[in-house]
Protein backbone atom coordinates (compact mmCIF):
# COMPACT_ATOMS: atom_id res chain seq x y z
CA UNK A 1 0.00 0.00 0.00
CA UNK A 2 2.66 2.17 0.65
CA UNK A 3 4.19 1.22 -2.21
CA UNK A 4 1.19 2.37 -4.44
CA UNK A 5 0.59 5.82 -2.36
CA UNK A 6 4.49 6.98 -2.96
CA UNK A 7 3.87 6.18 -6.83
CA UNK A 8 0.55 7.82 -7.56
CA UNK A 9 2.57 11.00 -5.45
CA UNK A 10 5.71 10.78 -7.99
CA UNK A 11 2.79 10.63 -10.80
CA UNK A 12 1.22 13.48 -9.85
CA UNK A 13 4.59 15.48 -9.03
CA UNK A 14 5.70 14.71 -12.11
CA UNK A 15 2.37 16.05 -13.77
CA UNK A 16 2.78 19.21 -12.17
CA UNK A 17 6.34 19.44 -13.15
CA UNK A 18 5.71 18.47 -16.68
CA UNK A 19 3.12 21.21 -17.38
CA UNK A 20 0.04 19.16 -17.74
CA UNK A 21 -2.83 21.16 -16.08
CA UNK A 22 -2.15 22.96 -18.85
CA UNK A 23 -3.21 19.82 -21.36
CA UNK A 24 -6.14 18.78 -19.53
CA UNK A 25 -7.84 22.20 -20.11
CA UNK A 26 -7.14 20.55 -24.01
CA UNK A 27 -8.24 17.26 -23.93
CA UNK A 28 -10.41 15.71 -26.78
CA UNK A 29 -11.00 12.25 -26.22
CA UNK A 30 -13.87 12.91 -24.05
CA UNK A 31 -15.56 11.41 -20.94
CA UNK A 32 -16.15 7.95 -22.38
CA UNK A 33 -12.46 8.10 -22.79
CA UNK A 34 -11.66 9.03 -19.41
CA UNK A 35 -13.50 6.62 -17.94
CA UNK A 36 -11.90 4.12 -19.77
CA UNK A 37 -8.43 5.14 -19.22
CA UNK A 38 -9.80 5.54 -15.07
CA UNK A 39 -10.38 1.87 -15.26
CA UNK A 40 -7.10 1.01 -16.63
CA UNK A 41 -5.54 2.32 -14.24
CA UNK A 42 -7.66 0.29 -11.69
CA UNK A 43 -6.98 -2.90 -13.65
CA UNK A 44 -3.25 -2.30 -13.71
CA UNK A 45 -3.39 -1.21 -10.39
CA UNK A 46 -4.92 -4.22 -9.07
CA UNK A 47 -2.59 -6.77 -11.61
CA UNK A 48 -5.62 -7.31 -13.49
CA UNK A 49 -3.62 -7.21 -16.66
CA UNK A 50 -5.11 -9.32 -19.53
CA UNK A 51 -8.92 -7.24 -19.05
CA UNK A 52 -6.71 -4.23 -18.77
CA UNK A 53 -5.61 -4.98 -22.13
CA UNK A 54 -8.63 -5.15 -23.48
CA UNK A 55 -9.94 -2.04 -21.78
CA UNK A 56 -7.23 0.22 -22.92
CA UNK A 57 -7.58 -1.02 -26.79
CA UNK A 58 -10.92 0.46 -26.20
CA UNK A 59 -9.68 3.67 -24.51
CA UNK A 60 -6.77 3.72 -27.22
CA UNK A 61 -9.50 3.27 -30.22
CA UNK A 62 -12.40 5.63 -28.60
CA UNK A 63 -9.43 8.34 -28.33
CA UNK A 64 -8.14 7.99 -32.40
CA UNK A 65 -11.77 8.47 -33.03
CA UNK A 66 -12.40 11.10 -30.40
CA UNK A 67 -9.79 13.30 -30.85
CA UNK A 68 -7.65 11.75 -33.75
CA UNK A 69 -4.31 9.53 -34.41
CA UNK A 70 -2.06 12.72 -33.45
CA UNK A 71 -3.72 13.88 -30.25
CA UNK A 72 -2.10 13.55 -26.91
CA UNK A 73 -4.65 11.52 -25.40
CA UNK A 74 -4.06 8.86 -28.22
CA UNK A 75 -0.93 9.11 -27.25
CA UNK A 76 -1.31 8.86 -23.35
CA UNK A 77 -3.75 5.63 -24.50
CA UNK A 78 -0.82 4.21 -26.20
CA UNK A 79 1.20 4.54 -23.91
CA UNK A 80 -0.98 3.36 -20.91
CA UNK A 81 -1.47 0.05 -23.51
CA UNK A 82 2.15 -0.39 -23.90
CA UNK A 83 2.78 -0.56 -20.17
CA UNK A 84 0.07 -3.39 -20.05
CA UNK A 85 2.33 -5.26 -22.26
CA UNK A 86 5.48 -4.44 -20.66
CA UNK A 87 3.94 -5.80 -17.27
CA UNK A 88 2.75 -9.13 -18.98
CA UNK A 89 6.65 -8.93 -20.41
CA UNK A 90 5.57 -8.68 -23.77
CA UNK A 91 7.99 -6.16 -24.71
CA UNK A 92 8.15 -6.78 -28.18
CA UNK A 93 4.86 -5.53 -28.47
CA UNK A 94 5.17 -2.61 -25.85
CA UNK A 95 7.81 -1.11 -27.47
CA UNK A 96 6.63 0.20 -30.76
CA UNK A 97 3.58 1.85 -28.50
CA UNK A 98 5.89 3.69 -26.52
CA UNK A 99 7.74 4.94 -29.88
CA UNK A 100 4.44 6.17 -30.89
CA UNK A 101 3.37 7.77 -28.02
CA UNK A 102 6.65 9.56 -27.75
CA UNK A 103 6.30 10.78 -31.66
CA UNK A 104 3.42 12.08 -30.88
CA UNK A 105 3.33 14.11 -27.98
CA UNK A 106 6.98 15.45 -30.12
CA UNK A 107 4.81 16.40 -32.50
CA UNK A 108 1.72 17.99 -30.32
CA UNK A 109 3.82 19.53 -28.03
CA UNK A 110 7.45 20.26 -29.04
CA UNK A 111 10.59 18.24 -28.66
CA UNK A 112 11.78 20.75 -26.08
CA UNK A 113 8.53 20.04 -24.17
CA UNK A 114 8.81 18.64 -20.41
CA UNK A 115 6.76 15.04 -21.66
CA UNK A 116 9.16 14.67 -24.13
CA UNK A 117 12.22 16.11 -23.07
CA UNK A 118 15.50 17.27 -25.12
CA UNK A 119 17.03 13.17 -24.79
CA UNK A 120 13.55 11.86 -26.43
CA UNK A 121 12.88 10.48 -23.63
CA UNK A 122 9.82 12.08 -21.81
CA UNK A 123 8.47 11.99 -18.49
CA UNK A 124 5.66 10.21 -19.23
CA UNK A 125 7.55 6.98 -21.15
CA UNK A 126 10.44 7.33 -19.10
CA UNK A 127 8.02 6.87 -16.46
CA UNK A 128 6.03 4.35 -17.40
CA UNK A 129 9.31 2.22 -18.58
CA UNK A 130 10.87 2.87 -15.07
CA UNK A 131 8.33 1.44 -12.95
CA UNK A 132 6.29 -0.40 -15.23
CA UNK A 133 3.26 1.44 -14.08
CA UNK A 134 1.41 4.19 -16.21
CA UNK A 135 0.94 7.41 -14.95
CA UNK A 136 -2.44 9.44 -14.01
CA UNK A 137 -2.10 13.09 -14.93
CA UNK A 138 -5.96 14.09 -14.25
CA UNK A 139 -7.65 13.40 -10.90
Amino acid sequence: MKTTTLLTATVLACGMVCGLPALAQDRGAGIEWQKLTDEVVELIRTGQYDRGVVVAREALAVAEQNAGAEHPDTAESLSNLAVLYDSKAEHAKAEPLFKRALAIDEKALGADHPLVGPAGHGCRHRRARRTGRLHRHRG
